[in-house]
């Protein structure tokens, strides 16, 4: 479910809690799960006049996730350089600088996007010094670390692009709403594995109850998976 926008998780937890809610409490894991998923929804619902799915929402969704993943990738391959033993102190060095200056906590990955633009614009200018530090580490598909780290601060600019620009109903999804995307997630996911567990252990519930539960949210992602590869 990681590929699932903000919008996505709006319209899934309405069907969920409207329309699946029986299939949810014949799970004893899903139903402790539930007063928190009405929170969170009720929460992401009162920032949002309704779902705006217009291609300004979309977009800024894919953008902080292409944000948030390239800065993750940095985060881990830098922080692994720095505990590789017996490697020479100036690559050690270089990791820890580059890790300081662009990722210095994965915690800052989930700031809101305008915070996030605020970084990039910051970033941008730190990514000069700090090139020939990113051209040591080689990365997948011919790429040094400075093609991704390019990734991570032209994503972040394009937040700030995003946020000045109208949907089509002159409404811009509050920073807010996006901000609820990851605790959200985390419920789904803690209660989608805690489900799994109970399926195998409890022969009297239905085998197709995850699917019962979990069915739109699979199929919205199929649909974004299809439309953005």
């Amino acid at each position: 479910m990681q590929h699932l926008f903000v919008t996505d998780l709006y319209r899934a937890l309405e069907d969920l809690l409207c329309h699946r809610v029986e299939a949810l409490r014949r799970s004893t894991i899903c139903a402790g799960y539930e007063r928190s998923l009405r929170a969170r929804f009720e929460a992401l619902e009162s920032l949002m006049p309704g779902v705006d799915c217009t291609p300004i929402a979309v977009a800024a969704d894919l953008v902080d996730l292409a944000h948030d993943g390239f800065g993750a990738a940095i985060f881990a391959l830098t922080e692994a350089y720095r505990y590789v033993p017996e490697l020479e102190p100036q690559l050690r060095d270089a990791a820890l600088r580059i890790q300081t200056a662009l990722v210095p906590e994965l915690d800052r990955l989930r700031s809101p996007h305008r915070l996030e633009a605020e970084a990039a614009r910051s970033n941008r200018a730190r990514l000069p010094a700090l090139r020939a530090d990113l051209c040591r580490f080689p990365c997948a598909e011919g790429s040094t670390l400075d093609d991704w780290a390019e990734s991570f601060v032209e994503s972040g600019e394009r937040l700030g692009a995003l946020a000045l620009c109208p949907s089509s109903t002159d409404e811009v999804v509050p920073p807010e709403a996006f901000d609820l995307r990851a605790p959200i997630m985390r419920l789904l996911l803690n209660m989608r594995q805690g489900l799994d567990d109970e399926l195998r252990i409890d022969p009297s519930l239905p085998r197709d109850l995850e699917a019962q539960i979990f069915g739109f949210f699979d199929e919205l992602e199929r649909a974004q998976l299809e439309r953005y590869g």
